[in-house]
């Protein structure tokens, strides 16, 4: 995208085979890498009907000269053939603590979040961009 020599064409994107929740970082990616607690107990997602979609898998992405440090939350798209998230929903929350086994002094050795997500009104063109 930072190079103005490629074509105007519009970007395409398939769909993953599963949501995916991104936090970058080096200080998240320390705390969740090394956590005590187990992260698929205590990531999830809170969807309507105070129903829970478990993680189903993570992936530690180290800093490099291309990319950025980050933690990769991933959630299954369907179970059991069916739907887990409605792109009518009107809110999805994401939920993450940990804290770091070895912890760093003078640096955040917890991390606790609560991210809101808002399927209904996340449209591009008109469809649901979930």
């Amino acid at each position: 995208m930072r190079n103005s020599a490629l074509p105007t064409e519009p970007l395409r994107a398939d769909n993953l085979p599963d949501y995916v929740l991104v936090i970058e970082g080096t200080e998240p990616l320390r705390i969740l890498r090394d956590a005590q607690e187990d992260v698929h107990d205590t990531v999830f997602l809170e969807v309507p009907g105070g129903v829970t979609l478990d993680l189903e898998s993570v992936r530690f992405v180290d800093e490099t000269g291309q990319e950025a440090a980050r933690v990769e939350f991933h959630f299954p798209r369907q179970v059991e053939g069916r739907a887990t998230l409605d792109p009518e929903s009107e809110r999805i929350v994401l939920h993450c603590e940990a804290s770091a086994k070895m912890p760093y002094l003078g640096h955040d050795n917890t991390l606790s979040l609560r991210a809101e997500f808002r399927p209904r009104a996340m449209r591009v063109h008109g469809v649901p961009d979930l």
